[in-house]
């Protein structure tokens, strides 16, 4: 069994005019890593019902991700909407909240969206 981290992260407001109100997110510091490194840390959107990782597909780009060759595409649901997204794998760094060195690791697959308008990149 995994160790539970040390670490307590916070929650970040989300404006919702349709709603007339803010909801809060729980949000963490992540990067992903790819052939060309590491994104800088972008806000993470935590959301335990998702079956799938998503990321914007800008991000590819800049960690050197060819989203041409060698990945899986698949059309998923994405806020109502529906989006065809490339799967690849890559390394996901979830950082400590202060951003500080301390960094957990994992290789899994992301889904790359295109045209990515989510007020968070992950």
């Amino acid at each position: 069994m995994a160790a539970s981290l040390p670490w307590l992260y916070s929650y970040a407001a989300e404006r919702q005019p349709w709603r007339e109100r803010e909801v809060l997110r729980p949000v963490v510091p992540v990067a992903i890593v790819g052939p060309a490194g590491a994104a800088a840390p972008r806000v993470g959107l935590v959301d335990t019902g998702a079956e799938n990782v998503l990321a914007a597909a800008w991000l590819a780009d800049i960690i050197g991700l060819d989203l041409t060759h060698n990945v899986d595409t698949a059309l998923i649901g994405i806020g109502g909407q529906t989006a065809e997204v490339a799967f690849a794998e890559v390394e996901v760094r979830l950082l400590s909240p202060d951003i500080g060195s301390e960094v957990v690791s994992w290789r899994c697959d992301v889904g790359f969206v295109p045209g990515w308008e989510a007020p968070f990149a992950m």
